[in-house]
């Protein structure tokens, strides 16, 4: 099997503004995905791909790992851009430096508190069960049942529920949390997607708090799982 480790990290932040090389315990957000990615690519045959369209970005992993001159185009860069459109394009680009791979693995580098351990065994459970699509998940924080909708003077229930139980008794729900997602670009080109209801296995990952960095706030939280 050869992968295309995948790391998005373009430029541009809603929430926060050169995000990916803001620092995290004294370090830039995405040194903490560089470092999975390194670790990984010894294990399994590989190679490390930066979908970035800065130059900052490009430079600063080019001092962690050996990669290409490769900038993501700005069209793709920016709040309308899809995950798909811009591993299309780069797909596009590595084959015709005659780079072939059988299966892609992104890693988002707003997820720095991913797990070694965890997304090599996900890699493992991946290759021995032939899949063409795996997730990481959680437990969710949110039950499902505590969610409502506000309407004008009241609320409703998201899932309208049968009976109340106390929150031990729920039944268990799981929270894509954005640790890692695998993928075969065979499955990825035909069906356009990462994830498939049908096809996609849940990896459920350890954590209790699910790490996705969207505003400052969520680099304090990090910071207490890092």
């Amino acid at each position: 099997m050869n992968y295309l480790i995948f790391i998005p990290a373009r430029s541009g932040s809603k929430g926060v503004k050169n995000k990916n090389l803001k620092l995290l315990k004294k370090k830039p957000l995405i040194s903490y995905t560089l470092k999975i990615a390194k670790k990984i690519s010894k294990k399994i045959k590989s190679d490390i791909f930066i979908s970035t369209d800065s130059k900052k970005i490009l430079n600063y992993c080019k001092n962690e790992i050996k990669i290409g001159n490769y900038l993501r185009p700005k069209n793709l860069a920016n709040d309308s851009s899809t995950i798909l459109d811009t591993i299309s394009h780069s797909l596009e680009y590595l084959n015709k430096l005659k780079k072939n791979y059988d299966s892609i693995i992104v890693l988002q580098p707003t997820s720095p508190a991913r797990k070694f351990k965890e997304l090599y065994s996900a890699i493992k459970v991946y290759e021995r069960k032939k899949l063409v699509s795996l997730v990481s998940v959680c437990l969710t924080r949110e039950h499902p049942n505590e969610i409502i909708r506000l309407k004008k003077n009241n609320f409703e229930y998201l899932i309208k529920p049968t009976k109340f139980k106390q929150r031990q008794q729920y039944k268990k729900y799981f929270f894509i949390d954005g640790d890692f997602y695998i993928t075969n670009l065979n499955f990825l080109k035909k069906n356009k997607t990462l994830l498939s209801e049908k096809k996609t296995w849940p990896f459920i990952t350890k954590k209790t708090w699910p790490i996705d960095i969207d505003y400052l706030e969520d680099f304090k939280v990090a910071e207490n799982f890092i």
